[in-house]
C-alpha cells in the first residue's frame, strides 16, 4: 500500500501543470501514513511520518491562509514529503518484523 501512496504522490510531480483540485488525490497517502503514524511501526518511522504530517498540514493551511504563499508552491514541496515517507515506510515495511508476521 505504502508503494501505491508513493506513487500516486509521484504523479501529481511529474505533470508540468497540476492545478489544487487534484491533490484530492492524496488521501490514500495521507490515509495510510495516518495509519503508520498510529500502528504498530518502529519509533524511528513513525516520528518521520508525524513530521511528515504535520509539514503537510502546515503547508496546506499556509496555502489557504495567503494569496502570496502559492508562488513557494507549498502544496509541491507537501507531497514531495508525502512521496518521501511514503517511500521511507515502504521500505521499513520490507526489513519489519511485524511485516513478516503478516505474510505468513
Amino acid at each position: 500500500m505504502h508503494v501505491l501512496s508513493a506513487t500516486v504522490a509521484w504523479m501529481l510531480l511529474i505533470p508540468p501543470v497540476s492545478w489544487a483540485h487534484y491533490f484530492m488525490l492524496l488521501l490514500l497517502p495521507l490515509t495510510t501514513l495516518v495509519a503508520v503514524a498510529m500502528g504498530r511501526a518502529d519509533e524511528p518511522v513513525r516520528a518521520v511520518v508525524r513530521l511528515t504530517l504535520v509539514v503537510f498540514a502546515a503547508l496546506a493551511l499556509a496555502l489557504a491562509g495567503s494569496r502570496a504563499a502559492q508562488a513557494y508552491g507549498p502544496l509541491c514541496w507537501g507531497t514531495l514529503a508525502l512521496w518521501g515517507a511514503s517511500i521511507a515506510c515502504a521500505r521499513a515495511c520490507r526489513t519489519s518484523p511485524i511485516h513478516r508476521e503478516y505474510q505468513g
